[in-house]
This record gives structure tokens, sequence and C-alpha cells, in this order.
């Protein structure tokens, strides 16, 4: 007998890929500043296609406290633009229609519900992505086994060079890592930076140890090699961070054997693993590379500067000129990469509050429940990229916020991948 094809299903996955897309992709850079639009255009015509097929399958039921929910956030937004009217129809496409979209999704399909299988869908491509690019980075930026085809790109208002492989996986010429005197070119796959392509694959790498029953071992050393090879020392640390939890915690059928061993090898795994990280800070903070530590610094501090004008509305939606202004030497170009900051310096005290919020809801309502650990340590890692990169108005951040106003009274529990009903909590 044939298998019915789950339509819901592939269509979460095409949304969740046209999502990924607009992480700051090569493809939305290629054509210039226009390809990006129409990549957050094809992903909110993919989330869009994904809640007809909900109503169609009588999934949205409308409560009247969800009615209320609603109304009150595009009464949010609305008073957010009154107060601001910067960059209207900019925050309109960039925030408000694919937040308010992202609820209806988290009503339609049950918040609760839908976390853990967006997550599992988004792990599953990543890994697919992460093994493309390890063939084309070792086979061709490597080995020189495969041909690649020149490039040229923009970003942050100036035009790059690059190399691309088949279009499926890219090199960015300039993104390169000079560790014990070597310089490493860095596996960047469909991104246009390091640092982009170690969010999604930091994201995947945890579902994979601590998203399934059965931790998915062989997928997560597959995503572990794809983040060393990025050379990027957010991935790196997050990703020697994340081994260790999975070692130490209680993810995973692990024998006696080990279970009497790792607490003898912890401390010389603290050692390795500080010095390591003594190191690549050293070397981003007086080597070559040191450029990215004052440049991080010098965004936190314009960031927060624009705020303290506008401490209440903040200076309007992505209103760069009000962060350029802040800056000690003139600079006219760029995305200030201090995310949680950023929240305030161009939505103020109103904006974080609603943020702050959503990621409180998360952590307070997983609490005392099966699998809570999960989503409070995953939440965790989401606010760890925040104050690191500029991610406030991600399609993937804005998705979570709106899956935790969209969950029911009450505290939650996750179904992970393969979880019966009655599963096992992980840690």
């Amino acid at each position: 007998m044939r298998k019915k094809i789950d339509d819901i299903r592939i269509a979460e996955y095409l949304f969740l890929f046209s999502l990924l897309l607009t992480e700051g992709t090569m493809y939305g850079a290629l054509g210039g500043l226009e390809n990006s639009f129409y990549l957050r255009l094809l992903c909110l015509g993919c989330g869009l296609l994904l809640l007809l097929l909900y109503l169609l399958h009588g999934r949205l039921c409308m409560s009247r406290q969800k009615a209320f929910l609603c109304l009150g956030v595009l009464g949010f937004f609305a008073v957010y633009l009154a107060a601001t009217r910067v960059n209207v129809m900019a925050c309109l496409e960039g925030l408000v229609i694919p937040f308010f979209l992202f609820l209806l999704l988290g009503i339609a399909r049950h918040a609760e519900e839908a976390f853990g299988r967006y997550l599992t869908a988004w792990t599953d491509m990543v890994t697919v992505l992460a093994a493309v690019s390890l063939f084309f980075y070792f086979g061709g930026t490597v080995l020189h086994l495969i041909p690649g085809q020149p490039i040229e790109y923009y970003n942050n208002g100036v035009y790059n060079t690059g190399t691309s492989y088949f279009y499926l996986s890219f090199i960015n010429d300039w993104q390169t890592q000079s560790i014990f005197g070597r310089t490493f070119v860095r596996n960047v796959g469909i991104f246009m930076e390091a640092p982009g392509y170690a969010f999604p694959l930091a994201i995947a790498l945890f579902w994979s140890l601590f998203g399934y029953e059965k931790p998915a071992v062989g997928r997560a050393v597959l995503l572990g090699v794809t983040m060393v090879t990025t050379f990027s020392t957010e991935a790196l640390v997050v990703c020697a961070g994340l081994i260790l939890l999975y070692l130490y915690s209680s993810a995973g059928q692990k024998s006696a054997f080990w279970r009497r061993l790792r607490w003898f090898l912890l401390p010389v795994l603290l050692l390795a693993a500080l010095a390591f990280v003594v190191y690549v800070l050293y070397t981003k903070v007086s080597g070559e590379n040191s450029d990215s530590v004052h440049i991080r610094l010098s965004d936190l501090q314009a960031a927060f500067a624009a705020w303290t004008v506008h401490p209440l509305f903040g200076s309007g939606f992505y209103n760069l000129e009000a962060i350029y202004a802040q800056y000690e030497t003139a600079r006219d170009y760029g995305n200030p990469t201090a995310g949680l900051m950023n929240v305030l310096a161009y939505g103020g005290l109103y904006m974080f509050t609603a943020y702050a919020v959503g990621f409180a809801r998360l952590l307070r309502r997983a609490g005392h429940t099966e699998n809570g650990r999960v989503v409070q340590l995953f939440t965790l890692l989401l606010l760890l990229f925040l104050c690191m990169d500029p991610y406030q108005y991600s399609y993937f951040v804005l998705l979570l916020l709106a899956m935790s106003y969209a969950m029911r009274p009450g505290r939650f529990a996750v179904r992970l991948a393969g979880q019966r009903q009655e599963g096992r909590p992980l840690l």
C-alpha cells in the first residue's frame, strides 16, 4: 500500500528552508540588496501557504483569548510605528508582517508542538547543507579537485569577491583565520560570513544532541566538523561547550565505564577547553584579527549611546543613521553587531520589553516539565547569539518569539523528535 504524502510536513520543510535562506545567505547578495527582499517575500509566501494548509486541515481554532492576543500584537506595533514613524514600510516587511504570520502559525499548529517540529526540520536541512559544504570545502578549497567560479556580491555597502561551487556552496575571499602562524580559509557554506554560518549550525548541533529521544550522534559529528572548518570563534566555543554539556549530561545511553571515566577526565577537558578559549581570544585581541573585537565593542557603545537619546521607543526600525552618529570615528556603512542592544537602540524599552517577555515565557513555562531543561538551554543559547550578533530581526528569532506568545496558558512540554507521548526527559 502506497504511503500517503504528508503535505503539511512538506510545506513545513519548504517554509523552514525559505526562512533559512533569509539568514544572511549569499543568495540575498549576489544581485544586490533587492535579492534579500525577494528571499523574505518567498519566506512569507511559504508561511502563508503553510497557514492555508493548516486551515484546510481544520487546525486553526481561534479562541477569544487568541483573538485578543492577535489584536493586542497589532495594537502594540501600531503604537510603535506611530511613536517612531521611521522606516515604516521596512518595519512592516521586516517585523510586523512576519511576526504576525508566525503568531498565526503558532496558534494553528499549537506552538508547543510546532516548536519541536520546526527545529527538527531546521536540523535536517542544516545537516544536508553542512554535508554539501564539507564536500566542496575539502574537494574544492583544500584539495582543488573541484573547479570554482568567481563571483561578486554586495555586503555592508561594499562589493566583495568570492568563489562559487555551482551555487551550492561559496567561499568568501576575505574570510580567513590565522592560527599558529597559518592562514586558513573559512568554510561559509551558502552564507556570506563564517559567524553567519555558525548560528544555524549551532542550533542544529544543539537539537541533534538534545532534541531527539535518542541523540543523533552521527549528524552531530558532521555538524561539529563543519563548525570547526568555519574557524569562527563563536562556532568553536559553542561547539566545544555543547559537546562537553552532552558528555556530562544524562542525554543518550552511555556505558557504565564512560560514566565512571568521564569524571576523571573532567579536569583535563576543562583545562584544555579553557586553554583553547584563551588562545582564541588572545589572537582575536592581539593578532591580525583584532579588528573584529574592536568593531564589536564600538558597535555596543554606539548602540547604547543611541538608546540613551530615545530611551522609551528607540530611534526607529533599523535606523542605522542614529547609531552611525554615535561612533567615535565617522562611519556610514555596516550592520551593528550588538543584537540585544540594537533592540534597545531601535525600539527602546518598549520593544525590548516584548523580547524580554517572550524569552521569559520560554524559560519560565518550560520549567519543571518533561524536556523543560532542553527548551531552557536552547533559549539561553539563542540569547547568547543575540548578545554577540545582529539577529534581533532574524526571521528565525521572530518565529521562536511568536511561538512563545502563541503557547497555551500554563506550563508546556515540548515533544522531542522520535519521542512517544510519555518519553524520557533528556536532561
